[in-house]
């Protein structure tokens, strides 16, 4: 990541930049370039929608090991989507509670009843990738 890229993130998406940390925005400049400023903005969005419903300290608790860690950025992006679009309308909303002796990724109550989300990514990689010397593009 250049540092304008770098800049940007610390000067204009502080929730992120704060979550990720400084030294590892540097380290995660293919990561970021790839995914490009859409997403990394919609994450800021998001945790500003959060910090409206839930302390920053717990937010910083569910989710700074997973932005962190290189390659799960957007699974903690849709984690973090989930829990911003219930975050208005759900009550007693809570991030990472425990479940027996594991985790889930969100708790809340709709008409008081109980609802434990786990949030799963898949990455459909279609079309499958191809050698380049095993087909060749004859568009004119």
């Amino acid at each position: 990541m250049d540092n304008t890229l770098t800049s940007l993130i610390s000067n204009d998406l502080p929730r992120l930049a704060e979550l990720v940390g400084s030294r590892k925005l540097g380290a995660r400049k293919h990561e970021f370039e790839q995914l490009g400023m859409i997403p990394l903005w919609q994450v800021e969005q998001d945790l500003e929608l959060l910090t409206r419903h839930l302390s920053c300290a717990k937010i910083a608790t569910a989710y700074r090991k997973l932005l962190q860690n290189a390659g799960q950025f957007l699974a903690a992006m849709y984690e973090i989507r989930v829990a911003a679009m219930l975050a208005p309308i759900a009550d007693k909303l809570e991030l990472a509670p425990k479940v027996g002796a594991a985790k889930c990724d969100l708790k809340c109550e709709f008409g008081g009843q109980e609802v434990f989300l786990e949030v799963t990514t898949k990455e459909d990689r279609f079309p499958p990738a191809y050698e380049s010397d095993t087909i060749a593009d004859d568009t004119p």
